[in-house]
């Protein structure tokens, strides 16, 4: 027993002095070295035991797909291939990890299809240059390439969804279906009358047999023709409009040419007649006969038709709503606990995303707002200041919040705070404002008051929280920054990081790495990671690194200049580069701890500088940090 005892001393202090004891043992998921974990991808934190994707996996970014593709290579790429599926990711960004498995899954059946899904790493200057041109910021993004024509991916980064989009751009922009019930599958409905009105006219009598492998949210347009000698016109119509819409994800289109087809779908009353065009959209059917062609012509129709019953407004689909010229029912939530490119999730006022989005859909389905108003949701963190502008003020933490885009001069319509978000409330409010009684923000309070007695479900009044107060400081737990901080005023040291603003944003960035913790009062997160954040800078301010700023931005009174920087809850920390500071962004998301934090910026700036081993601690504190992880690990193992 002694002789087990004396050996494990040995091992420890062989282990010691080769510097291979590291906390936990990094967890069987990184390598030890000079008492640091250096920790797989897809794992962070001190001893590697946080999963940044779930599960036990260990994930490699850039990794899952068919091959890599480089500047180089890219133009030859494209070519080669009719269709290719370009996934773009970033070492820097380290959830984006979480999309690799819907890679993995997807790439077999791609390639079934004969559809390349290469790999892009989007901090090369090539493809940052790219991304910059299509207008995309933050990561992973799907880029899909047709005869050289760049189509963005704006769907779920799941298999089912990248191969029904792979699938669309593979074949005819609107393939002919040949069967009745493959018509009744693509418009998401099951009809016996349609079938009984087949088999009166033909004998035919067809099994239900067909699976649709479209995308449950996608809307749906099926063009019907009995003869395209007469319907030759429409028909081209119609294909045209089907072509200038293949980039979207989240419309199909397809054709019936078969007049029985037709006309059974015409008897079970889909249509009145041939040439016409019926679009399923959220449970919905609408039809319209395309010899007597719309006023805004047969694509702004589709467009108008197959907008998403509650689709997010960004800056990219903004034109389709604005060409309604409608008002538009806007949803301000707060999207920083959904993961972009997965389904709608996380909480605004303690109300979920998705429960909150349902009862817009609610809403939109009543007769009386049809072709009258558009509704969409927004990201209520990034557009702060669109919040203000329609006369919702508070920012972030008045989330969720509601107006009217009114499209009048002068009209402000916000949803009073005080009333529930069910879709009682919301239909009476939006006919209240199309009725012209809502014209101010006076009008709102005043409808509010009028249903101030009102009984409802206390589960749709958000809980917002309260106007922001400064953070009670406790030392080494919750800090603020300056002069006025609790450290400032007991140690005498005023922290090292720079100030930024609106005024000095552009030439603070200059020629540098800069490095941002964007923050705001009332944040206990934020006063919890400017903790280590100040440290950070003092570590890095005693490294004397001449080509790297690390600063910071108050969000409290002002928004920053450069719209995508704040993409996650607050507190959220940016890298802009030295050579390029547009986006896409370099966010951090691993562990707000001090050494994580510095071996990030290293790997993500520009400009190299080396990190001496055990960067985060001062010469004085490196001995005592060894005794530390040395004595863990020893009761760890049972050696004490």
């Amino acid at each position: 027993m002694r002789r087990v005892a004396a050996l494990l001393i040995l091992h420890t202090i062989q282990a010691l002095e080769e510097g291979k004891i590291c906390f936990n043992g990094c967890s069987g998921h990184g390598a030890c070295a000079n008492f640091v974990c250096s920790c797989e991808p897809g794992w962070t934190g001190d001893d590697c035991s946080h999963s940044l994707v779930g599960g036990n996996a260990t994930v490699q970014t850039l990794t899952a797909g068919h091959f890599n593709v480089t500047a180089k290579n890219w133009t030859k790429l494209l070519k080669k291939k009719d269709v290719v599926f370009i996934a773009f990711g970033s070492r820097s960004c380290l959830r984006c990890v979480g999309a690799e498995g819907a890679y993995a899954a997807a790439a077999p059946l791609l390639k079934k299809m004969g559809v390349p899904l290469a790999r892009a790493d989007a901090d090369e200057p090539f493809f940052r240059e790219l991304l910059q041109d299509l207008q995309l910021g933050s990561m992973p993004q799907v880029v899909a390439y047709r005869k050289l024509f760049a189509m963005p991916y704006a769907g779920l980064h799941a298999p089912n969804e990248l191969v029904a989009f792979a699938q669309k751009l593979k074949q005819a922009a609107a393939p002919s279906l040949s069967s009745l019930n493959a018509a009744l599958t693509f418009l998401g409905v099951d009809s016996e009358q349609a079938r009984r009105a087949l088999y009166d006219e033909t004998g035919i009598e067809e099994e239900v047999t067909e699976e649709d492998t479209l995308p449950g949210t996608a809307a749906r347009v099926l063009g019907l023709f009995s003869d395209i000698d007469i319907e030759d016109e429409e028909s081209a119509e119609f294909m045209v409009a089907a072509s200038e819409r293949r980039q979207r994800h989240d419309v199909y289109f397809s054709r019936v040419d078969d007049p029985e087809i037709s006309q059974a779908l015409i008897d079970a009353g889909f249509a009145d007649r041939t040439p016409a065009v019926i679009v399923a959209n959220d449970g919905r059917l609408v039809s319209h006969v395309l010899d007597d062609a719309p006023d805004i012509g047969l694509g702004p129709w589709v467009d108008a038709e197959t907008l998403p019953a509650v689709g997010e407004l960004t800056h990219q689909n903004f034109a389709r709503y604005e060409a309604l010229s409608r008002p538009m029912l806007l949803l301000f939530l707060d999207l920083r606990g959904h993961d972009r490119g997965m389904e709608l999730s996380g909480l605004s006022g303690g109300v979920p995303n998705r429960d909150l989005v349902e009862e817009f859909k609610a809403v939109r389905r009543d007769e009386s707002f049809r072709d009258r108003v558009a509704f969409a949701y927004v990201d209520g963190v990034a557009q702060q200041d669109r919040m203000k502008a329609l006369g919702l003020f508070g920012g972030a933490r008045r989330l969720p919040a509601v107006a009217v885009n009114a499209k009048e001069e002068g009209v402000i319509a916000p949803y009073p705070e005080s009333l529930p978000l069910d879709r009682a409330h919301l239909r009476d409010f939006l006919g209240a404002f199309l009725a012209r009684r809502l014209r101010s923000k006076e009008d709102s309070d005043a409808f509010a008051l009028q249903r101030q007695n009102d009984v409802f479900d206390a589960k749709w009044l958000p809980k917002r929280k309260p106007r922001k107060k400064p953070t009670e400081e406790v030392m080494g737990r919750y800090e603020v920054f300056g002069e006025d901080s609790i450290r400032a005023r007991e140690v005498g040291k005023i922290d090292d990081v720079f100030v930024l603003n609106r005024d000095n944003f552009a030439e603070a960035l200059a020629e540098k790495d800069v490095l941002i913790l964007f923050h705001e009062e009332g944040c206990e997160a934020c006063a919890a990671l400017t903790v280590y954040y100040k440290k950070m800078a003092e570590r890095f301010a005693s490294l004397k690194i001449p080509s790297l700023v690390i600063a910071r931005f108050d969000v409290t009174k002002e928004t920053p200049p450069l719209d995508g920087l704040i993409a996650g809850p607050l507190p959220v920390i940016v890298l802009l580069p030295a050579h390029d500071k547009r986006p896409p962004f370099r966010f951090y998301s691993g562990l707000g701890k001090v050494q994580p934090m510095m071996k990030w910026v290293q790997a993500s700036s520009d400009i190299a500088f080396d990190l001496p081993e055990l960067c985060h601690l001062d010469p004085s504190e490196i001995e005592a940090y060894k005794h530390q992880v040395t004595e863990r690990e020893r009761r760890r193992r049972g050696e004490l």
